[in-house]
């Protein structure tokens, strides 16, 4: 009697008519087992209770700075490997918000870094795992625009849509001494993402290829060697390229590759990198 009251206690007066219907139900020579199927019964009872418990907290806090867009192609990227994340987003960067929210926060990603470069100043927190799109700035120069000493774990990436959800990331680094470069191994080995270490410079290395094969196809339509859809054929079938360099100014964004040219060009003063018009105006006009 004392077993049952604690029984229906804990677990419901209905739960303990079945299991008392439990000798009945597989015939009377059981019954002198009786205490035997009670047990296993009350074993894989308790067995799915212990399951049915709340999913483990966040593994960590990560704040997404940027258009909607690239936010959601980077939680896809790093949901994959840490389904634990919790996701924070803010669309337009606030320098007010972040100095009130940022202990909040275990890393900062902005990827609307490269045009708003003097949001470093709001990350610069001690020991606090920046990443930010560094396709169109150096690190170097935006860390030479603070008022003091770069204290955050600033990282550069390339944050342009379609080169955030691949296999490997190119990165950058404002130190490139030894310290500084196994704070960033151990941060992503962290978030699970492979990458390869750059020089910090503008344009990166795969915006600065790809921008400059877009802008040599836009000066080959402008000059009417060729059709649109022929020059995305011809190098998608001829060197094996995933897209044709104007599906690709699609996907990154005429805008994005206009911008990437033209801090490329501001930075070196190369030829190759000088815009080609009927590029720039296909920016200006949104197509």
């Amino acid at each position: 009697v004392a077993k049952k009251q604690v029984f229906e206690r804990q677990y419901g007066s209905l739960v303990f008519a079945n299991a008392l219907l439990l000798p009945q139900i597989i015939g009377t020579n059981a019954k002198r087992h009786y205490y035997s199927y009670y047990k296993v019964f009350l074993f894989v009872l308790l067995l799915a209770c212990s399951t049915n418990q709340h999913p483990p907290p966040p593994s960590m806090h990560l704040l997404l700075v940027g258009n909607e867009a690239r936010a959601d192609e980077m939680r896809r990227k790093l949901s994959s490997a840490n389904p634990a994340i919790e996701y924070h987003s803010m669309p337009i960067f606030r320098h007010e918000t972040i100095a009130a929210t940022h202990h909040r926060y275990d890393i900062i990603i902005d990827l609307s870094f490269d045009s708003y470069p003097d949001a470093l100043a709001a990350y610069n927190l001690p020991d606090k795992p920046v990443l930010v799109s560094a396709v169109c700035h150096s690190l170097a120069a935006a860390v030479a625009e603070l008022d003091r000493p770069l204290c955050c774990q600033l990282i550069g990436i390339n944050a342009l849509p379609t080169f955030i959800d691949r296999p490997l990331w190119e990165i950058s680094l404002p130190d490139p001494s030894p310290q500084y470069r196994q704070a960033a191994q151990q941060l992503f080995n962290r978030l699970q993402i492979d990458y390869r270490l750059i020089d910090d410079r503008v344009g990166m290395a795969t915006p600065r290829v790809v921008s400059m094969i877009i802008n040599e196809a836009y000066y080959l339509l402008q000059e009417r060697g060729a059709a649109a859809n022929d020059i995305d054929a011809a190098l998608k079938l001829g060197v094996n390229y995933p897209y044709g360099p104007f599906e690709w100014a699609e996907k990154i964004g005429i805008a994005n590759i206009a911008q990437t040219l033209e801090a490329v060009y501001h930075d070196t003063h190369d030829e190759r990198y000088k815009i080609c018009p009927l590029l720039k105006k296909a920016a200006l006009v949104g197509q």
